[in-house]
């Protein structure tokens, strides 16, 4: 984030990533990379952000390391420090019921929606997060 030149700052109206912010090595490093995303936005612009979702524990995660695993009072504790910034938030942490969606990487190597990450079955959750006019 830092590897842009200042005179970005504001600039674009949309920002988009898909697993990078879960492979900063650690929850927060990851939850910092998408704060500091929105400097980069104008007012009122967008930002999507495509995180790993534990769907085992609200408790036990992988907090650290190459892939971490964000836990549903993670995301939701995040959208509130977002909001108090004056930020709107929505977060999609519906894991699927659709026969598709019940799909895991050992049953089907080439077609999967959830997979296990360090033995943790896992999915993708989804925020979208409006700038501050």
């Amino acid at each position: 984030h830092d590897a842009l030149p200042i005179s970005d700052m504001e600039r674009f109206d949309f920002c988009w990533s898909s697993s990078t912010v879960s492979q900063t090595g650690s929850l927060e490093g990851g939850l910092q990379f998408i704060e500091q995303s929105l400097r980069y936005l104008k007012p009122g612009g967008v930002a999507v952000h495509i995180v790993e979702f534990n769907l085992e524990s609200p408790v036990e995660t992988v907090a650290t390391g190459p892939v971490v695993l964000y836990r549903e009072d993670d995301l939701r504790r995040f959208a509130k420090r977002l909001e108090a910034q004056g930020h709107a938030v929505t977060l999609n942490l519906h894991p699927g019921r659709e026969a598709d969606d019940l799909r895991v990487e050992p049953d089907n190597p080439d077609f999967h929606l959830k997979v296990f990450i360090q033995d943790v079955l896992s999915t993708s959750a989804g925020l979208c997060i409006r700038k501050a006019s």
